[in-house]
């Protein structure tokens, strides 16, 4: 097991890395072979539901992701966090202990996919850690699995998911970049653009925008920044951050760089950022 990052705001364990020892893993493999996501307390339901990810994505490393769940119970506890293979080769990584006043009613946690992590098939484990005994019948673990999804490698996506992309330009600046197809320019300017999800044009979006100055300390006054790494963009040295976007909640990757007196600054979803950077080209 690996402890790969704490929860942003603190964790029940101070922020520090923990390395949990055999005798806890076994515990969490015994509750999750038998596992009990819903109990009874006072007659009234208590138990975790995993929202996302919902089954079926393809997560890449080096990408940050939002991991949420819906949480009714009287604990009062802290929660945590695992990232277990659905294949055979039982791996588990330790992601997060999320403190008790983050973790409860509508919990999430950005997880940023480190480089130690093997591609593969995997769920994530959200579960109110107990005292129970091994195989205690009248232990009730609060516990929630997600569907499968993928992990992969960088670089991994077809090379296709461009192709029918629409393209936004902006001459002033002279730059041009691809979005998909279905979504629709919300915000043009002459420093740049918002574009959106029509389905849900307040929270799936990305951004393209020019500054004159660097963007990044107003960034952070927004945006909870989780991560932050140096970026070489097209041979001009840069800056990608993650975390999660003070505009729309969601889980977002950026990457600021400066070209000449102007820094440029393209905010997108983490599943989308790597392809639509591949269509970003300065024209002047």
């Amino acid at each position: 097991m690996y402890n790969i990052m704490s929860a942003r705001g603190g964790s029940a364990f101070g922020g520090k890395k923990v390395l949990i020892l055999v005798p806890v893993i076994l515990f969490v493999a015994a509750a999750c072979n038998n596992p009990q996501p819903t109990t009874e307390q006072n007659g009234t339901k208590q138990g975790i539901v995993v929202v996302t990810p919902s089954g079926g994505e393809s997560w890449m490393i080096g990408a940050g992701y939002e991991i949420s769940w819906i949480r009714n119970d009287s604990t009062g506890g802290p929660v945590s966090i695992e990232l277990i293979s659905s294949d055979s080769s039982n791996r588990m990584y330790t992601l997060a202990h999320v403190a008790a006043k983050e973790s409860r009613g509508s919990g999430k946690f950005i997880w940023t996919i480190g480089q130690d992590v093997i591609p593969g098939k995997y769920v994530i484990k959200v579960y109110v850690p107990t005292n129970c005994a091994l195989n205690d019948p009248s232990c009730k673990q609060l516990l929630a699995t997600s569907k499968e999804f993928t992990i992969v490698a960088l670089g991994n996506k077809p090379n296709n998911q461009t192709a029918d992309w629409k393209t936004y330009s902006n001459s002033q600046y002279g730059f041009e970049v691809k979005y998909p197809a279905s979504w629709q320019v919300v915000n043009n300017q002459d420093v740049g653009a918002n574009i959106a999800d029509p389905k849900d044009p307040d929270k799936v979006r990305m951004s393209v925008f020019v500054y004159t100055s660097d963007p990044e300390p107003k960034t952070r006054d927004v945006d909870q920044i989780t991560n932050s790494t140096l970026y070489n963009f097209q041979g001009i040295n840069g800056k990608k951050l993650t975390g999660e976007s003070g505009v729309t909640g969601k889980a977002v990757t950026m990457l600021i760089v400066k070209k000449g007196n102007v820094y440029y600054q393209i905010e997108t979803p983490p599943e989308i950022f790597d392809a639509v950077l591949s269509t970003f080209k300065f024209t002047k």
